[in-house]
């Protein structure tokens, strides 16, 4: 026969005897709940006693042990604590599991009944309702590099996805729109606020998307690069070579180039940051050298433009190999296709880094990613060869640990 609840007491308290030995050891388990299946408002409590429930909720467990909510609250205010474990239980909000080891009853569990209700009740997000939010994300993205950032919020936090998916169809409606502007002003077309958008936010759209390209401004972009040889402009000439390393030019400098001189063997584009640095130390004397930030921006592609077109000099391109180090090589190499010149991706055939033993599984993102890159058209053989062995081992690897 099962157990039955027990009649309501004075204070609409129910009870559910789980006695476990004779009644004679003192020893035994009860649950205790309102009997209201509604849990109450709790407007009316300070706000010091709402943080402090905040507090007990922030976790993804809807179970806790009391001692360990107790340690929250800190020992000082066991009293405090007390009372609102009995606000809540009477309230509707938890059930509690209680301990007789003698006389007296004992709380040792608490079970938030409504847990996701009562952090939106009480001004914290309800992940329940994110998730089926996330999961209803809609959008119409016609722009590539737009969908290829949407495609990779499935690696975010819930949260986190739903306010840059927010973002991206707001830079969606602001490119349809012909709209130019300052960062603020696209927060205030996006947010409805100047300021509204975080730095996190700005440095993810960056490392994303060209902003600047969609009529977005902050400030002027450099090209990291070492350059081989001398570049012809209406000034005058300068010789790259009586720098060591690489400099940093903005794509408008690199615009006025009208020739180049010298010796120049080919362009290798290096995708990761720390690569480019141990490629530009290790580079012959007649070969030059350029970081590609990632998805390669308009004013990065107009610069690599200019450069492929006063030097004719062949491309040597590598990125990860990895699905959007694929995006990013065919992109790429696009640029030296509309110049005619030769291009090929380097260090990014499977036989260069399988024997590295720093393989790692691909990603539901990553799959994605794989698949807009077998949608577009003109992707050089050595890449499509990766992406089918990316698709059949489901492996990928970062460049930055083989590509010196």
């Amino acid at each position: 026969m099962s157990k039955q609840w027990s009649a309501p007491d004075d204070r609409d308290i129910i009870t559910l005897d789980l006695n476990v030995g004779a009644k004679r050891t003192m020893r035994g388990k009860r649950r205790r709940r309102s009997n209201n299946q509604s849990p109450a408002s709790l407007a009316m409590l300070a706000q010091e006693q709402k943080d402090l429930i905040k507090d007990w909720i922030k976790g993804t467990s809807s179970r806790r042990k009391w001692n360990n909510l107790l340690s929250t609250s800190g020992f000082a205010n066991v009293l405090i604590a007390e009372e609102l474990l009995g606000i809540l239980l009477e309230s509707g909000w938890v059930e509690v599991e209680e301990h007789r080891t003698g006389g007296a009853w004992d709380t040792v569990w608490v079970d938030f009944l409504a847990f996701e209700e009562l952090r939106e009740h009480l001004g914290l997000t309800n992940r329940e309702k994110e998730k089926a939010k996330a999961a209803n994300l809609q959008g119409h993205f016609t722009t590539e590099t737009i969908q290829i950032a949407v495609a990779q919020l499935d690696t975010l936090p819930v949260a986190t996805k739903i306010k840059r998916h927010q973002l991206l169809a707001g830079l969606e409606e602001w490119i349809q729109e012909g709209l130019q502007g300052t960062r603020r002003d696209f927060s205030l077309f996006v947010r409805g606020r100047t300021k509204d958008i975080t730095t996190a936010e700005w440095d993810w759209l960056e490392s994303q998307l060209d902003l600047t390209s969609f009529g977005i401004s902050v400030h002027t972009p450099l090209i990291r690069i070492k350059i081989p040889g001398t570049l012809v402009f209406p000034e005058g000439q300068l010789d790259f070579r009586c720098l060591p390393g690489f400099v940093a030019l903005t794509q408008e400098q690199i615009a006025q180039a009208m020739a180049f001189s010298g010796d120049i063997s080919c362009w290798k584009v290096v995708e990761n940051l720390t690569s480019f640095e141990r490629v530009v130390q290790s580079s012959l004397a007649t070969e030059g050298v350029i970081w590609v930030p990632g998805f390669a921006p308009s004013w990065w592609r107009t610069a690599a433009a200019n450069l492929v077109s006063i030097t004719k000099a062949p491309g040597k391109v590598a990125c990860d190999p990895d699905p959007a180090g694929l995006l990013i090589a065919s992109q790429v190499g696009e640029i030296w296709d509309c110049q005619k010149v030769v291009w090929d991706p380097w260090c990014m055939s499977q036989s260069d880094f399988v024997e590295n033993g720093k393989l790692i599984p691909l990603t539901e993102h990553d799959v994605r990613l794989l698949t807009l890159f077998k949608q577009r058209q003109g992707n050089h053989v050595v890449l499509m060869n990766l992406a089918k062995w990316m698709e059949t081992q489901g492996l990928k690897l970062e460049q930055e640990s083989f590509v010196h």
